[in-house]
């Protein structure tokens, strides 16, 4: 074979390399019906469980500041029922425990400097002081103390941490 058909030879190998590369661009890639669409919703599955944690932890967050608030104003408001309850005895006593500030009466007539019975300090409308016991936003009860100069503090240790009030 003479150069002409070694040419000829290599021209017909080249159109068939081609050719097989024609048919490999027209050839479609393989599908699995419906993939697709089951990607696309284990990813919007993930973000929704990402967002769902991210709320939720916040919610807990704020929950827990509400309480802490909450509390803080309740200690005041206990506060301000030790000094009323101080100011009306006639020894200016403070209360032996903070459930005197919700009997009726926490001071009796003849304690009075006005001589008249004072009923309770402290609301029992409040559910968690309706049983008798001063407790905070947690159940736990807040923890009074008294001085020997009749200066106190009133303490809550139920967020874990303790928040006091002094009087």
């Amino acid at each position: 074979m003479p150069i002409m058909g070694i040419i000829k030879e290599r021209k017909n190998m080249m159109i068939k390399v081609e050719n097989a590369i024609v048919n490999l661009k027209k050839r479609k890639a393989v599908k699995i019906p419906g993939i697709g669409l089951q990607l696309d919703a284990v990813g919007w599955c993930i973000v929704i469980m990402i967002i769902a944690a991210i709320v939720g932890g916040t919610i807990f967050s704020l929950r827990k500041s509400a309480k802490i608030a909450s509390t803080k104003l309740e200690l005041g408001q206990i506060q301000s029922a030790v000094v009323q309850y101080e100011g009306v005895r006639t020894d200016g006593q403070p209360p032996a425990t903070l459930e005197v500030l919700l009997s009726d009466p926490s001071v009796s007539a003849s304690e009075a400097i006005d001589s008249i019975d004072h009923g309770a300090f402290l609301p029992t409308s409040n559910t968690r002081w309706s049983s008798g016991t001063v407790t905070d936003m947690w159940g736990t009860a807040y923890e009074y103390t008294v001085n020997s100069d009749n200066t106190g503090t009133i303490t809550s240790s139920g967020s874990g941490s303790n928040i006091s009030i002094g009087f």
